[in-house]
């Protein structure tokens, strides 16, 4: 059976855990105040950081595609409009 004693171990006992998950809970508050808040200054800043780093990777990956030792060939429009020319005939 249970006696006096035993009662009184098993109270302190709750206690002692009831105590604790209580501190517990007041020093995790603290944490959840620290949360970055949803101001709008903030969120547009992410954004335009996010645009940037598009922006980045997309210049880099067009430069990345476009072959630099090639070389421009020019194309004269008027070459049809204009006299043959023979190499007597410069001065």
């Amino acid at each position: 059976m249970l006696t006096c004693c035993s009662i009184a171990v098993g109270v302190n006992a709750m206690k002692r855990i009831a105590i604790g998950v209580i501190t517990l809970g007041l020093l995790t508050g603290p944490v959840f105040a620290q949360k970055i808040s949803d101001d709008p200054i903030i969120l547009d800043q992410q954004m335009k950081k996010k645009d940037r780093e598009e922006l980045d990777q997309k210049y880099r990956a067009t430069l990345r595609r476009t072959d630099q030792g090639q070389t421009v060939t020019r194309i004269d429009p008027w070459q049809n409009m204009r006299a043959p020319t023979d190499a007597n005939n410069k001065h």
